[in-house]
């Protein structure tokens, strides 16, 4: 099963040089749902698919940033992290030999363009429908 880590910035954690990380199965979901809860609209830094259990990645992730001092709150169920963690971690990931893939700036932007036309109704657009790693 295909899960999704992902970096997200919004001006408004820009004050706090603080960039949100976390954790989806389903990716358009997410996005419809920052959609739902942001006043100003942020967007993807990185997003990587990996296939390993998403509670398992992301307590390790969490540990590991919270262990380096990376946490904007210091508690591990903050998910705002010092921007730092855009060049960790993929590093991260390497060393701990979890296979990832990371999506391009066109496949990001085709995520958020899908969400935004369909936040409403959860449905998926053709254009991402077509990039295989989207299937369910």
């Amino acid at each position: 099963m295909e899960n999704y880590i992902y970096i997200r910035s919004n001006e408004y954690w820009d004050t706090y040089n603080a960039y949100k990380l976390g954790g989806t199965r389903s990716i358009i979901t997410e996005e419809c749902d920052h959609i739902m809860m942001e006043i100003k609209r942020g967007y993807y830094v990185k997003i990587v698919i990996v296939n390993t259990p998403l509670h398992i990645i992301m307590e390790r992730l969490r540990k590991h940033f919270n262990k380096n001092g990376l946490n904007i709150y210091g508690t591990i169920s903050s998910p705002f992290y010092d921007k730092d963690i855009e060049n960790l971690l993929l590093p991260f990931l390497k060393k701990k030999e979890i296979a990832y893939k990371m999506l391009s700036i066109e496949d990001m932007n085709s995520i958020m363009e899908c969400a935004t036309k369909h936040h409403n109704k959860y449905d998926r657009c053709e254009s991402v429908e077509k990039l295989s790693h989207f299937k369910s």
